[in-house]
């Protein structure tokens, strides 16, 4: 094993060398830090399965070529279901659910009582002076509590639904090969917190608009902006914050 270790330490560094890459820039492409690859080099740890086969397509060789012909990991992990987990549900996403659930009763006991008076033709889009730019018929009034209540959908399933749960970013990184134990409970916290805030952001944003078509009024759009630029602000907070569990953990 130890054999074999050595050879792929080798191979990372060689790997890194050949590409021209700092210890950073290869960790960037695999999404891990330059710690991390510094330790590979030194044969002080090894990379999971996902990341062996990375760095083996990288370097053009077979996975065989790349480790030595032998696994660096035990056939019991390698044959091992794919870890499903829940997003670990808390009174942050709790809270932003009853925010959801206002919002979205509003919307309708809105869209329901302005429907019979509102005329056949109505503003649906408004521009960026916040005036009606696009019109329709009067049935568009229940077009944002609809997408409200799929968006809604989509919180309950992503909370109470089984997955293996990953960030897509070129190639799958899956949070149980980043974080175990305690750690990747809190990344199943910091998703689920993400998720449940950016969902209660996209419903206010919708419920303005919502507002805006029922009543046939003006829309704010810099507060229209601000839930966007809230949004933003959620997504990256949550990134941030998950990188921040990981590299304790690569820490210790």
């Amino acid at each position: 094993m130890d054999k074999n270790k050595d050879m792929t330490a080798a191979n990372v560094k060689a790997l890194r060398e050949e590409k021209g890459w700092t210890q950073a820039e290869l960790g960037e492409k695999l999404f891990v830090s330059d710690k991390l690859v510094s330790k590979w080099e030194r044969g002080e740890s090894v990379p999971d399965t996902d990341t062996v086969v990375r760095l083996a397509e990288l370097a053009g060789k077979s996975v065989g070529e790349f480790t030595g012909g032998e696994k660096l990991w035990s056939e019991e992990n390698v044959t091992a279901p794919a870890v499903k987990r829940r997003l670990v549900y808390n009174a942050v996403s709790f809270i932003a659910d009853l925010g959801i659930v206002a919002f979205l009763v509003a919307m309708w006991a809105i869209a329901i009582m302005k429907y019979s008076s509102l005329p056949e033709v109505i503003g649906i889009h408004f521009g960026l002076n916040g005036e009606a730019d696009g019109f329709g018929g009067k049935g568009f009034v229940f077009l944002m509590p609809a997408l409200s209540t799929a968006a809604a959908a989509a919180a309950i399933l992503f909370n109470s639904v089984k997955m293996r749960w990953s960030i897509n970013l070129v190639v799958p990184v899956y949070l149980d090969t980043v974080a175990e134990g305690k750690e990747y409970e809190k990344l199943l916290k910091i998703m689920s917190i993400g998720v449940n805030i950016t969902i209660l952001l996209i419903v206010a944003m919708f419920f303005q608009a919502a507002y805006s078509v029922a009543m046939q009024v003006r829309i704010v759009m810099w507060l229209y902006l601000g839930w966007i630029g809230l949004i933003v602000v959620t997504v990256f907070a949550c990134v941030a914050a998950g990188i921040a569990v990981v590299k304790t953990r690569e820490e210790k």
